[in-house]
């Protein structure tokens, strides 16, 4: 398996060796896994992830080794990334933050989460030795907003929304941040100051307002959550 991985297949490997929730979910449902991300398995693929021994697929998720300036898009949620990440060594920075480039890939595709909600601290793993962003991203109608970058600078990880505007970094360093929201056709929402510890999940609400002529982002301290 390891030798002659498909392109498919890599992506789950990889972001099962990233995120122990997802891990889980693959040892346990196979194909499902790659639904809750987006990814389509072709028929090969499907038939080999169905076949490989369940000690075999664990041992190759577990000597796989994923590159630091990789390891972002793999602990998303849309496949879209995960596979440009591959194929194109999809990152240019400008020393803290990371930019996606997904050209080709249809940005109408929502991701899915995984089967738990987001306001349960209690499903969602953190680590011993960092913490989790979590949060949600909303217009100024207050309406869910898909596909925005949340980018903590100077931790080098980011998230993208999902269809009901939230989102989440996990394995996060501690240390205060800034917090970066930003979409096409939208200005920025940044909050600074924004302290992470280990074993902790911060909840964070960004607000996005349309382009104006003339405008800039909005900065501020992390709001309340409604």
């Amino acid at each position: 398996m390891a030798n002659s991985i498909s392109r498919g297949i890599e992506v789950l490997v990889k972001k099962a060796a990233v995120d122990p929730a997802f891990k889980k979910m693959l040892l346990e449902k196979r194909a499902e896994a790659a639904e809750t991300i987006v990814l389509k398995l072709e028929p090969a693929e499907a038939a080999m992830l169905r076949a490989v021994p369940a000690k075999q697929l664990e041992a190759t998720v577990a000597n796989t080794k994923v590159n630091p300036s990789l390891r972002p898009a793999f602990l998303g949620y849309a496949a879209a990334v995960m596979l440009a990440a591959l194929g194109t060594g999809a990152y240019a920075a400008d020393q803290d933050e990371w930019e996606i480039r997904t050209v080709g890939i249809d940005p109408e595709i929502p991701p899915k989460t995984y089967d738990r909600d987001i306001d349960d601290p209690q499903e969602i793993d953190v680590p011993d030795d960092a913490g989790v962003v979590t949060g949600f991203v909303f217009d100024d109608n207050n309406q869910p907003i898909k596909g925005v970058l949340v980018v903590i600078k100077g931790a080098n990880v980011y998230a993208s929304t999902v269809e009901d505007g939230s989102f989440v970094i996990s394995n996060v360093p501690p240390g205060t941040y800034l917090i970066k929201a930003s979409r096409v056709g939208y200005d920025e929402h940044i909050l600074e100051n924004v302290e992470i510890t280990v074993q902790t999940i911060t909840s964070l609400k960004f607000r996005l307002v349309e382009n104006k002529p003339g405008t800039t982002y909005i900065t501020g301290t992390r709001p309340d959550l409604p």
